[in-house]
């Protein structure tokens, strides 16, 4: 199906950037991070600031938005759990961030140039010079525990319409914890270059809540690992549902997967009819693509 392992990912090439020429519209579009949709929710104490300095369309990503901007979280501040809808590249300038990641994994680069891919749940801390790069299969939150602001640069990549971040509960417990043995139904995979793996995979099996779990997913891995988006079905006894879109990774190691997804619920059926929320997926495989995964999934329902 879809997932993978933990210390295999991508190695980005980005180097730290700045603008200088966006000053002036930076200060004009200067807002309070707790005001913009979305990101007020991530926010649980202190005046954090978001400076926009430009937004974009590139013709090369269709149907998503490119966002530069800067974030400055003062000292106690806390954002709570979230994700983003897409690709967003952080650089800490000043301070000292405490980063929790929830589920998934970061690619995070050290002032020195170091490499590294801290996967959930874990905690690092971001010092100045370090960048990080987080997917939109990663679950986290971050507070500034120190005496000084953490200022943050960002260039983030979010499809049309998204938040800049997409709240997970505001700290409170998940609303439905659900615990799945997904078995393989329908798989058609190809091969490319003589080591991509790609095509799409569906998986399904009984919740612990006396409900049916259908996953539909396409896959892109190398050697076992990368990316994967689909869709999750939750179908209950009284026969509601609970539809949501999924986006992860997946790390293979030594024949054995892991994988980390977050999940935008897109509504509902019945008792869950014009549901909103959001939710994560972490789940592991022994064997391969399109062996049973052993699956957690939390959801955040509104």
């Amino acid at each position: 199906m879809l997932p993978t392992n933990k210390n295999t990912a991508a190695i980005s090439t980005a180097k730290p950037w700045h603008s200088r020429t966006c000053h002036a519209l930076a200060a004009m579009l200067m807002v309070m991070l707790a005001t913009l949709p979305g990101v007020a929710d991530a926010s649980t104490s202190g005046a954090v600031e978001r400076i926009v300095f430009g937004t974009t369309q590139p013709e090369n990503s269709p149907g998503q938005q490119l966002i530069m901007s800067r974030v400055t979280i003062p000292p106690g501040a806390k954002l709570a759990p979230h994700f983003h809808e897409g690709t967003q590249f952080a650089r800490i300038t000043a301070g000292v961030l405490t980063y929790r990641i929830l589920s998934g994994t970061a690619e995070l680069t050290d002032a020195r140039g170091r490499i590294s891919y801290p996967t959930g749940p874990t905690v690092v801390y971001l010092r100045r010079g370090d960048s990080l790069v987080e997917n939109e299969g990663l679950a986290h939150a971050a507070e500034n525990r120190g005496r000084i602001p953490v200022v943050i640069e960002l260039s983030t990549l979010l499809r049309n319409g998204a938040n800049p971040s997409t709240p997970l509960g505001g700290g409170l417990p998940p609303t439905l914890v659900i615990n799945a043995d997904l078995t393989s139904e329908g798989t058609v995979l190809n091969t490319a270059d003589g080591e991509v793996l790609y095509g799409w995979n569906r998986l399904v099996g009984a919740g612990d809540q006396a409900l049916h779990v259908d996953m539909q997913g396409s896959v892109s891995y190398v050697q076992g690992s990368g990316g994967f988006s689909g869709f999750v079905t939750f179908t209950f006894a009284d026969g509601a549902t609970i539809g949501t879109r999924m986006s992860g990774t997946a790390t293979t190691e030594n024949g054995n997967s892991d994988f980390a997804a977050t999940l935008v619920v897109l509504g509902g059926t019945g008792r869950y009819a014009n549901v909103k929320g959001s939710g994560t997926f972490v789940g592991s495989r022994i064997g391969d693509l399109g062996s049973p995964v052993d699956s957690r999934f939390e959801l955040y329902l509104e």
